[in-house]
């Protein structure tokens, strides 16, 4: 299927596991529940797909295009997304543990809910990201660019925020940390209970 032009296909439901998707067309595909475990998506355009509740389990969806994708309550856990663009992308309450989010660009998605621990988000650029209630549990965003992102709530126990850069215009309230959570000087935040 690599390279294949879905562009508008309704695959709710469907069952593409392991699939070769590379640089294929999925534009505003509708693809509720739909398992695409361990498959290939490198470079694809699933812009404005609609991945509600969808299976993508260690996938690689590296330089893939999810502007405006809804992932919300989608399973990613050890997904790759190096350098993806997740820009004004919906991952409300998804569970991205231990996934690869090195470089991706995610500019006003909402993670809102989501599970991110041990998620791999160094360089990450992160500008006006949604993270209230966000389990972010030794996750790694070091060097990440956190202009104006929200972290309201959310969960930082043992995350590396070293380095990570705009976190000053962040909004931290009700954001709890641990002792082995590594803060940017300036940044004090309460211990979870």
């Amino acid at each position: 299927m690599a390279g294949h032009n879905m562009a508008g296909w309704n695959l709710s439901g469907a069952n593409y596991s392991g699939a070769d998707l590379t640089a294929s067309n999925l534009r505003a595909i509708k693809a509720h529940s739909i398992n695409l475990e361990g498959v290939s998506a490198v470079g694809a355009d699933l812009r404005g797909a609609d991945l509600v509740e969808a299976s993508l389990r260690s996938g690689d969806f590296s330089k893939a295009n999810l502007r405006a994708a809804n992932l919300s309550s989608a399973q990613l856990h050890q997904s790759l997304m190096i350098k993806a663009d997740l820009s004004n992308s919906t991952l409300t309450g998804a569970v991205l543990i231990g996934a690869d989010l090195r470089s991706i660009k995610a500019h006003r998605a909402d993670f809102s809910g989501a599970v991110l621990s041990t998620a791999q988000l160094q360089s990450a650029r992160l500008g006006n990201a949604i993270f209230n209630n966000a389990v972010l549990t030794d996750a790694n965003l070091s060097r990440a660019e956190l202009d104006g992102a929200i972290f309201l709530d959310a969960r930082l126990e043992g995350i590396i925020l070293s380095d990570a850069t705009g976190w000053q215009t962040a909004e931290w309230s009700g954001a709890c940390a641990s002792e082995h959570s590594r803060l940017p000087d300036g940044l004090d935040l309460p211990y979870c209970d």
